[in-house]
């Protein structure tokens, strides 16, 4: 394992974060200054669920975020060396938010698997990397569709780890 691919994987996290971040910060200060009792938990769960989908799949696209394919990384299965399906990456990626500081401080120990990696049997390789117009082309021309039976399970177990978290681990903070 080189340097440089502990970093590229550390930089692409960050800007897959930082990229969901901006695109939901503005709907989320609408909500909270302008929607108020109920209503606001309901907007709160309409913004968050989109978010949070967004985060858990992330890698859906052939097993790459689209900064890690900037960056030459992919997330495939440990055994046939496939990218992973659209439910490993929610297993693989749940555990951000279950376990966040296990997982920060497991991934300075061994940056090439984290324990979502170990739970959904994946891990990140180093591959080519895809210069910026051709990821624009790339998900442009994709004519394979994800099943919706995958997306709506997704989205399901998402809700469902959220509400988890929310109520027994966050203790009814509000994180979003």
């Amino acid at each position: 394992m080189t340097f440089i691919y502990k970093y590229k994987r550390y930089i692409s996290s960050f800007l897959d974060c930082t990229v969901l971040i901006l695109i939901f910060f503005p709907f989320t200060i609408i909500a909270d200054k302008y929607v108020t009792g109920e209503y606001s938990k309901f907007l709160q769960l309409l913004i968050g669920t989109p978010l949070m989908t967004a985060f858990f799949m992330k890698d859906i696209f052939y097993g790459a975020s689209p900064f890690k394919k900037l960056l030459g990384l992919k997330v495939v299965d440990t055994n046939t060396l496939e990218p992973i399906t659209p439910v490993k990456s929610i297993l693989r990626n749940s555990t951000l938010i279950l376990l966040l500081p296990f997982e920060v401080i497991i991934s300075f120990f061994s940056p090439r698997k984290r324990i979502g990696d170990l739970i959904s049997k994946s891990k990140i390789i180093e591959v080519d990397r895809v210069s910026f117009s051709e990821l624009r082309n790339e998900l442009k021309i994709k004519k394979e569709k994800i099943q919706i039976w995958q997306m709506i399970l997704g989205t399901l177990i998402i809700v469902a780890i959220e509400g988890i978290a929310y109520n027994y681990i966050y203790f009814g903070i509000v994180l979003w």
